[in-house]
């Protein structure tokens, strides 16, 4: 499981690299991240680890986007 400290370098190298901040959700991070950290090792190719950041940014962005609709939602109720 990542800390606060690894968080924080991973966003500060994603930054550097104008790449937007991805969360690793709790769920996935016990076994799939392990395991791509482990695949990237063994194959010697970054892929794997790229494959499974792609995914977990997929999903930071879907919620995101969720949050976004259901407060604008809600803003567009207290309108009216």
């Amino acid at each position: 499981m990542a800390t606060g400290e690894q968080t924080t370098l991973m966003n500060y190298i994603q930054f550097c690299h104008h790449l937007f901040p991805a969360k690793i959700f709790k769920e996935d991070t016990n076994l799939n991240y392990i395991l791509s950290l482990q695949q990237t090792q063994d194959d010697e190719t970054s892929q794997p680890f790229l494959d499974f950041m792609a995914v977990q940014l997929k999903k930071s962005l879907s919620l995101e986007i969720q949050n976004i609709k259901l407060l604008t939602i809600k803003d567009l109720v207290y309108v009216f």
